[in-house]
């Protein structure tokens, strides 16, 4: 038995009814040595580990890591196939620990044990490239580092990622916000940003007493506004300051600079969501109609009480600039229905 190690050879060879190792055969040992990896579980001499043993990874992993172990070798996928599903499997395992955040953080810096939630005061070192990126004078900024947070953010991101695969998502020029040109005046985020799932730096405002919620919990859908939005029960954000400042009404306000999937965009050119509902209704079904709480199918259907079948798109811009003559109303709004598409990564106060 050349061909490799007990426990880490296929069915078929062990059996000698292939004489020569093939793909199928390296997608078995590769599948026995991840769940070694992954899954804490040993090789076995004839029989391929149990998955089922597994205290560790989701039902997803463990799945593909059965298929590349199947007895049979065509039933196994192909190496594109697990490369194309693995990461997103692996990083279930992924603990909220500051080996998943991103290497500019202070955090990185920090010994093991620290807190896994800290706000930094990085005024100095981003002041002039956050008034560059906002366009306005700046008074402070501090730095959000929740490594809990940012781990479901990860992984909606990979999710994401690999819905798209084959979509044509918010790269479409009339869907691009124009902060895609400011990115490279926060140090280091433009080399970071994952463009496949559409991630973007954008705006958004809020009242300066949420930041305690904000910080620990992230922006939240559930907690929109129960009064008549344009775009429904979303997360509301702005390419352009002014339109962010709309937000605080009349409190004292804080800009949170978020990093946001926007997926896979629809471009809503009326001036609200419940006007395009209201024109794929009967007149008398018009009236009263709910607040839209998800983005619309990728066919264009509205319903926010029947169960759509289709994929969605995974966020909405508006865009009414057609619309209205009023000055602050020609300013794009970018709305996301999903708290996990969102991390508010900076804190900023204006002068």
């Amino acid at each position: 038995y050349s061909q490799g190690t007990f426990g880490f050879i296929a069915p078929e060879i062990l059996t000698r009814v292939v004489t020569s190792p093939t793909k199928a055969a390296d997608i078995y040992a590769l599948g026995v040595l991840l769940c070694k990896l992954l899954l804490d579980l040993e090789p076995r001499v004839t029989q391929p580990p149990d998955v089922r043993e597994a205290r560790a990874g989701n039902g997803d992993m463990r799945y593909l890591l059965q298929c590349m172990m199947q007895e049979k070798p065509e039933g196994r996928p192909s190496s594109t196939q697990v490369r194309d599903r693995l990461p997103f499997q692996a990083m279930s395992l992924a603990s909220p620990s500051k080996s998943c955040t991103p290497d500019y953080w202070t955090m990185e810096r920090l010994p093991e044990g620290s807190p896994t939630l800290q706000r930094f005061d990085v005024t100095a070192e981003l002041k002039a490239g956050m008034e560059g990126f906002i366009g306005k004078p700046v008074r402070s900024i501090k730095r959000l580092e929740n490594s809990d947070l940012w781990t479901k953010y990860s992984n909606e991101r990979m999710a994401m990622q690999r819905q798209l695969q084959g979509r044509q998502g918010w790269q479409r020029s009339d869907r691009q916000p124009g902060t895609v040109q400011r990115v490279a005046e926060l140090p280091g985020a433009d080399a970071l940003m994952n463009v496949e799932a559409g991630e973007v730096y954008l705006m958004h405002g809020a009242a300066e007493g949420a930041e305690y919620a904000i910080v620990r919990h992230g922006l939240d859908e559930r907690l929109a506004s129960q009064e008549v939005n344009c775009y429904g029960r979303g997360i509301y954000f702005a390419e352009d300051v002014d339109k962010c400042l709309q937000y605080f009404r009349k409190q004292e306000g804080v800009v949170y600079v978020c990093r946001v999937l926007l997926g896979h965009t629809f471009l809503a050119e009326a001036n609200t969501l419940l006007e395009l509902q209201q024109q794929q209704l009967p007149e008398g079904a018009r009236a009263n109609l709910p607040l839209a709480q998800r983005p619309p199918c990728v066919y264009g259907h509205f319903d926010t009480t029947v169960k759509c079948p289709h994929d969605r798109f995974h966020s909405v811009l508006g865009d009414s600039r057609q619309h209205t003559t009023e000055a602050l109303q020609l300013l794009r709004e970018f709305v996301v229905y999903n708290r996990y598409q969102v991390y508010p990564e900076y804190i900023v106060k204006l002068a």
